[in-house]
C-alpha cells in the first residue's frame, strides 16, 4: 500500500554532492537503507540548500522505520517550490505519518500531495484508503460511546430497582411493627388502682328447697344403710363354719 518515492538524480554538479547522492541511491535500490541515510547525510553537508536531498535522505530513514526523524526531514523538504519535489515529500511524509497511526495528519498531508500532483495514483489511492479507515474508526468510536451510555443506562437502572426493592421491603417492615403497635393498644389494659374482683356469695335457698334437700339426703342415707346390711347377711350365709 505505502510505496516510497525517492528522487534519484540531482543535476550534474561538483563533487561531492552529487556523487555522494549516487551512491545513496545505490545503496538504497539495493535495501541498505542505513549506507544510503549516510551517503544522504554527507551529500547534504555539501549541498545543504537542495531539498532533494533532504528528501532522499528522510526516506532513506523512513525505510528504517526511524519515523519521527524522517517525518522532520520530509516536511522540511515540501517547501520546496519544484513539484516534482513537493509532491513525493509530501506523499512520504503521509506514510510516515500513517505508520505513526495519525490518520487526520495523513490524509492532509496526502490531500496535499494530491493538490501538488494530481496525477499521483499512488497518493490517491492512499488517500481513500485512509479515509475509509478513518472512518470505521469513527464509526468504532461512536458504538463503543453508544455502547457505554447504554451500559450506563443500564446500572443505573439496576441501582434504581435495587432502591426501590429496599424502600418496599423498609415499608413493609415498618408497617408490621405499626399493626403489632396497634394490636397492643387495643387489648385492654389492667388499672392498677382497681380492686380484684370479689367472690360472688352463693344464692340464697328458700325454706322449701332446704327440706326437699335434706329429706334427699335422708332418703339416699337409708338406701345406703340398707345396701349394706344386705350385703353383710350375704357374707354370712356363704361363710364355712
Amino acid at each position: 500500500m505505502l510505496a516510497l518515492l525517492l528522487a534519484v538524480g540531482l543535476p550534474p554538479l561538483w563533487a561531492p554532492g552529487p556523487e555522494a547522492n549516487r551512491k545513496g541511491n545505490t545503496a538504497w535500490k539495493k535495501g541498505d537503507y542505513d549506507q544510503a541515510a549516510g551517503e544522504f547525510a554527507r551529500a547534504l553537508e555539501a549541498m545543504p540548500a537542495e531539498k532533494r536531498l533532504t528528501f532522499n535522505r528522510g526516506t532513506a530513514l523512513l525505510s528504517q522505520k526511524k519515523g519521527d526523524e524522517a517525518l522532520s526531514a520530509l516536511i522540511s523538504a515540501t517547501t520546496d517550490p519544484r513539484r516534482e519535489v513537493q509532491a513525493p515529500a509530501y506523499y512520504n511524509a503521509g506514510n510516515a505519518l500513517f505508520d505513526g497511526q495519525k490518520l487526520d495528519e495523513a490524509l492532509d498531508a496526502w490531500k496535499r500531495a494530491i493538490l501538488t500532483d494530481p496525477s499521483d495514483e499512488n497518493a490517491k489511492f492512499n488517500y481513500e484508503l485512509a479515509k475509509r479507515k478513518k472512518q470505521q474508526q469513527d464509526q468504532e468510536k461512536k458504538n463503543q460511546k453508544q455502547d457505554q451510555k447504554q451500559d450506563q443506562k443500564n446500572d443505573q437502572q439496576d441501582q434504581n430497582d435495587q432502591q426501590k426493592k429496599d424502600q418496599e421491603q423498609k415499608d413493609e417492615e415498618q408497617k408490621q411493627q405499626q399493626d403489632q403497635q396497634n394490636q397492643q393498644q387495643d387489648q385492654p389494659q389492667p388499672d392498677e388502682n382497681q380492686e380484684p374482683p370479689k367472690p360472688r356469695p352463693a344464692a340464697q335457698m328458700s325454706k322449701e328447697q332446704a327440706e326437699r334437700l335434706l329429706d334427699a339426703l335422708k332418703a339416699n342415707e337409708k338406701d345406703m344403710i340398707k345396701a349394706r346390711m344386705t350385703s353383710r347377711r350375704k357374707r354370712d350365709v356363704d361363710k364355712d363354719w
